[in-house]
């Protein structure tokens, strides 16, 4: 269970850090997938073009001769991301349908609360950072399972509203909801500066979300606080976390710590609960036959 949730939450870490072969390792070891019955119709298709920078076809081969952003221009874009906060609004309206339904399910996480997420779940599998996974194999029993707090996480930051379209199983009077918005802020904030870097730039970023989030000098909460921050973007101490994913597998999406690196190159450590990848996972909701139903989890690679 710990390294298929290695590649579904951890892939925006291993892949960069701890290299090709590591990756390659670990998805030897995720769970067996599933062909699904029917072509899933699930593709990310509106929200990736909602979150992430668009690459427009026609113009690929004139995109790949341009010339490349100064490292001047690159460093003061980098310097004004960094020197700014991020912003999660959430468009949920409190009294609405899906603001009911979400408190629910918040409640039923924090409960860990087993028969209300399998009324919500696909009945046999579901798709995860573009995996098919059995819903048996999520092992919702176990409360500390990686799940639980995936979930729980991404439910932390705003939601956003798009249409259904694309997504036959949803009623057609509906729209659908997505839950995390980091992916979308910070992509509005700091485009990629290459349109050929792809996910290898947004690898190099976390986001930690909240107010006055601690950096530690030591991967625990007992430790000197270096700086405190609010919704601010940080590199990540790539090496520190390579050695520390080889170390002992700790990428738990609420438990454990991540290494970061503050602009001003002091280094430092943060609780995985505030840290979030412009990569990590997004909840996706629509209605089916009149009930709320979580489709699928793109993101997370």
């Amino acid at each position: 269970m710990k390294s298929y949730y290695l590649i579904v939450i951890g892939t925006f870490f291993i892949s960069a850090l701890a290299g090709a072969s590591l990756a390659t390792a670990l998805r030897h070891n995720v769970f067996k997938e599933q062909p699904l019955a029917e072509k899933s119709q699930t593709k990310d298709s509106a929200s990736v073009a909602a979150t992430t920078p668009a690459i427009d076809k026609s113009n690929q081969a004139t995109a790949q001769t341009e010339a490349k952003p100064s490292a001047d221009a690159q460093k003061t874009q980098l310097e004004q991301l960094l020197a700014k906060s991020l912003d999660f609004p959430d468009e949920v309206k409190p009294d609405s349908e899906f603001a009911q339904f979400r408190q629910s399910l918040q409640q039923a996480v924090k409960e860990r609360n087993v028969q209300f997420l399998q009324s919500i779940l696909p009945p046999e599998q579901i798709e995860i950072s573009g995996k098919v996974v059995p819903i048996a194999s999520l092992n919702l029993k176990d409360s500390n399972n990686y799940f639980w707090g995936l979930l729980e996480k991404t439910l932390q930051v705003g939601c956003f509203p798009l249409s259904n379209e694309g997504h036959p199983r949803v009623d057609p009077s509906t729209g659908i909801w997505v839950c995390n918005q980091v992916a979308r802020e910070f992509a509005r904030r700091y485009p990629y500066p290459e349109k050929q870097l792809g996910n290898e730039y947004a690898l190099d970023y976390v986001v930690l979300v909240g107010k006055n989030i601690h950096l530690r000098a030591q991967t625990n909460d007992k430790s000197q606080i270096i700086e405190s921050v609010s919704n601010k973007v940080v590199k990540v101490n790539r090496r520190a976390l390579a050695q520390q994913v080889q170390k002992d597998g700790n990428l738990d999406p609420i438990k454990g710590w991540t290494p970061v690196i503050l602009p001003d190159n002091r280094q430092g450590n943060v609780y995985n609960r505030f840290v979030y990848s412009p990569l990590a996972n997004r909840a996706v909701f629509g209605k089916i036959n009149d009930k709320w139903q979580l489709l699928y989890m793109p993101g997370g690679k």
